[in-house]
């Protein structure tokens, strides 16, 4: 045997092979990602404003868990799945639970399932990464940083 032909051919495996199969795999997933991003439509964050609850107007909401403050509603028309929306921690802001409450009205995919979203937060103009997990009264959106989103019916 050649030395050349030696090295192509390692512990039965032919690497020029495996080294092509790696390349296709590569260029599927580029393809693949490119993909998502023309299917995936962007959202463009609406401008709010949204005054901050008070200390004093902070309750519990029913059927939410402690700490769950509600936040007002800025996109009145949506009432479906959910017409309401609360922030579970303080550093999430209301007008980022209502981009988040009317984005995942325009789900199309079952929503009995968690769901992953994008969202962009109108208070930092940033885009943040959410998983939404639905319960059997209200759905949990976390990500972000810290933020955590409660969507519910009043």
């Amino acid at each position: 045997m050649s030395r050349a032909f030696r090295s192509v051919i390692v512990a039965g495996v032919d690497t020029r092979t495996t080294g092509i199969a790696r390349l296709l795999i590569g260029a599927v997933l580029v393809e693949l990602t490119a993909l998502a991003l023309i299917v995936m439509p962007e959202q463009t964050p609406v401008p709010t404003t949204v005054a901050e609850p008070s200390p004093a107007a902070m309750s519990q909401i029913s059927g939410l868990p402690p700490g769950a403050t509600a936040c007002p509603p800025v996109y009145a028309d949506i009432v479906t799945p959910f017409n309401a929306g609360a922030r579970g921690t303080p550093m999430t802001s209301c007008p980022f639970v209502e981009q988040v409450r009317r984005a995942y009205s325009q789900r199309q995919a079952p929503l009995k399932a968690a769901q992953q979203m994008r969202v962009a937060s109108p208070t930092t103009g940033k885009w943040y990464h959410l998983v939404c997990a639905p319960t059997s009264t209200f759905v949990t959106c976390s990500g972000a940083v810290v933020a955590v989103i409660y969507l519910y019916n009043t």
